[in-house]
């Protein structure tokens, strides 16, 4: 939760991890490490991640990709995703950043669709900022009577105060 990004800064705001019921698994490694040293931390934390789905730690999993740049995080989050899927947890995906160009390259690309289909569109429910980004998935393959939270995104209240509602 120290890191900066609206992720971050999402679940800082609900503060949810005063909750003994709900656990993060941090899944982000430092940017200056190696592409090895990451694919390795990365390796590991599946692991890490089957063990704990396992041994029932989490009984719902709540991904936070975007689909923007090169796909780093779809395709990192894909594998959670899938693997949530195969050991039959309740799977919500919470899409927090989204670049057409992205959406574009997974409609034109066979196999990407193939595996957007056998991971994204297997969960269980979807929290998208508005519903332009529903009907925008709906289109990618997700079955319409899927649920859909439309949520906004959030700002701690100690903001509040810094605005100025009279400019």
């Amino acid at each position: 939760l120290n890191l900066g990004g609206g992720v971050s800064n999402y679940y800082k705001t609900l503060k949810l991890d005063s909750n003994n019921n709900i656990y993060y698994f941090i899944i982000n490694s430092k940017k200056s490490e190696s592409a090895f040293k990451t694919g390795f931390s990365l390796f590991y934390k599946y692991c890490v991640f089957i063990s704990l789905l396992i041994k029932n730690r989490y009984s719902v999993v709540i991904s936070n990709p975007s689909l923007e740049g090169k796909g780093k995080s779809f395709y990192r989050e894909m594998v959670f995703i899938f693997l949530s899927n195969l050991l039959n947890r309740k799977t919500i995906v919470f899409f927090r950043g989204w670049a057409e160009p992205f959406e574009e390259k997974i409609k034109k690309s066979k196999f990407i669709s193939f595996l957007f289909k056998l991971s994204y569109a297997k969960a269980k429910g979807y929290i998208v900022l508005g519903n332009i980004f529903k009907n925008k998935l709906i289109n990618l393959g997700i079955p319409k009577e899927t649920k859909f939270f439309i949520e906004p995104t959030v700002a701690d209240s100690k903001y509040i105060n810094e605005i100025n509602l009279n400019n």
